[in-house]
């Protein structure tokens, strides 16, 4: 009996720390930030924590000035309202009429004196113009057997298509940067009295993306050939045909590239979230990847040439999201935010042998101490059943993947880089809510990724996408490497 309602007594705890947990969810604050009392402190952790929580001290130590070289980022003047650069600019002169340029008492003439000046910037419609194309054909006298001669046709990715490609990336950017569904596309080029079908935009967008299916390939095979790779999922719903019902897919996004904010983005549609697409997409992979705790990545670090980069962004998350955390549950989060911090400090340096020594000097002993203690703190509190024990046991089970950026300089501590890669996505998975069909998924993923990485180059990616597909029909195949987004140059061309 007495064992009876020990079970129960757990029982309940659990519950009310899951209601806990879940009113916090849907009501509870967003922002992750902890308040710290230094009045609870590990007695051997406690020099880590000087200074934090105290009125006007630092958040972190100050890096030697030896090794650490602050970068100061220029910041860009704000301003609410700036005009665009390549604005037509009119001149308007309102001027008095000319029988009131005298003084109606003396009728001496008005001296001019100057202008008063403002700006207001004119929104002008939407225009279309149509480019009719004359072809001068010739033939040769007397030859009829000779054909007829004429200059070559431009190109276009659409064979018989009636929509010039500036209208065509124009679709595409609506529907995969400003995250539009075909049918508001469909209605706000009807509002302008341009009449397209939705499903005529839809095969549009189709072909479209697998035109552009050989520069998403080179851009995977450029991330994966890196030695550094950040990686996630979100699902999606994928229409099954026939049926009339939505089944869950997924979109894979793969992030590479230099510094620490990597410019590169690739995204893979596959109909499930089976093992394999990552275990078969990744096998010639050598380096570190960072993703979550999913066990495909925890099969792959298994493999020769690969380290798995844990998320301590995940990891500490789960400590946060702890109903009513105790003391313990707090410090933990507390040195997390100073792991955190040191890695901002030891990404102020200017070269990957500076991080490292950095890292060695100061943060593995740091990471280790605060593993080891609530590994103690684990065996020794005996922590029920519940969101602190799950906290615990997420961390101590991976502690290897958690340490693997201190032998990588270029690695990061957190998956933060692919968590805003996917965002995208995710809002505009929201707006058109499914992929009619599986070549459909493709063909978003070709797009977005493209898009999404003209976004991290600060590229506008309507004029790129615009240029790409003038020339992708005709540019040497050994040479399309010329038209990803990091190599892009813009070519003029008649428009």
């Amino acid at each position: 009996m007495i064992k009876t309602v020990e079970n129960l007594t757990k029982k309940v705890v659990f519950l009310e720390e899951e209601n806990a947990y879940l009113k916090a969810q849907l009501y509870g604050r967003k922002k992750e930030t902890v308040v710290f009392d230094n009045s609870d402190t590990f007695p051997v952790l406690a020099e880590y924590l000087k200074g934090l929580g105290e009125p006007n001290s630092p958040v972190r130590d100050e890096p030697s000035k030896v090794n650490t070289i602050q970068k100061k980022k220029k910041r860009k003047p704000f301003t609410h309202f700036s005009f665009p650069d390549n604005a037509e600019r009119e001149i308007k002169i309102i001027d008095l009429p000319d029988d009131e340029k005298t003084d109606p008492i003396t009728g001496v003439e008005l001296k001019f004196m100057g202008f008063d000046i403002s700006e207001k910037l004119v929104y002008v419609h939407g225009r279309y113009k149509i480019i009719e194309t004359h072809i001068r054909k010739y033939n040769i006298p007397n030859n009829s057997k000779a054909g007829i001669i004429s200059a070559p046709v431009p190109s276009h990715p659409i064979s018989g298509c009636r929509a010039d490609v500036s209208l065509l990336s124009h679709i595409l950017i609506s529907k995969y940067a400003d995250h539009l569904p075909l049918y508001r596309i469909e209605e706000q080029l009807q509002r302008d009295g341009l009449v397209i079908a939705r499903q005529t935009l839809s095969k549009w967008v189709l072909k479209l993306g697998e035109t552009l299916q050989p520069l998403g390939d080179l851009l995977r095979d450029q991330i994966l050939n890196s030695s550094r790779v950040f990686t996630d999922d979100s699902p999606v719903k994928l229409q099954t045909k026939g049926k009339g019902k939505l089944q869950e897919g997924r979109i894979w996004v793969y992030v590479g590239g230099d510094g620490p904010d990597p410019p590169l983005v690739w995204f893979e549609f596959t109909k499930d979230r089976s093992h394999s697409h990552t275990l078969d997409r990744m096998k010639d992979f050598q380096g570190v990847f960072h993703a979550d705790a999913f066990a495909a990545y925890e099969k792959m670090d298994k493999l020769d040439g690969i380290d798995w980069q844990a998320c301590w962004a995940h990891a500490r998350r789960k400590f946060f999201d702890t109903p009513n955390p105790n003391v313990f549950c707090k410090q933990v989060l507390i040195l997390m935010d100073k792991l955190f911090a040191l890695e901002q400090d030891a990404w102020t340096l200017d070269s990957s042998q500076q991080r490292q020594k950095f890292r060695d000097d100061k943060t593995k002993s740091f990471v280790n101490d605060l593993l080891k203690h609530i590994q103690d703190h684990y065996y020794k509190a005996c922590e029920p059943k519940g969101k602190l024990k799950t906290a615990m046991e997420y961390i101590l089970k991976r502690q290897e993947a958690f340490k693997t950026f201190l032998k990588y300089p270029d690695a990061r501590i957190d998956n933060n880089v692919s968590e805003r890669a996917i965002r995208p996505l995710t809002i505009g998975r929201k707006n058109w809510l499914f992929f009619g069909s599986e070549k459909g998924g493709q063909a978003a993923a070709n797009i977005i990724s493209l898009v999404q990485t003209c976004r991290k180059l600060h590229l506008n990616p309507k004029e790129y996408l615009e240029d790409a597909l003038r020339r992708i029909t005709d540019h040497p195949k050994d040479k399309l490497s010329e038209l990803l987004p990091q190599n892009w140059k813009k070519e003029t061309f008649l428009s």
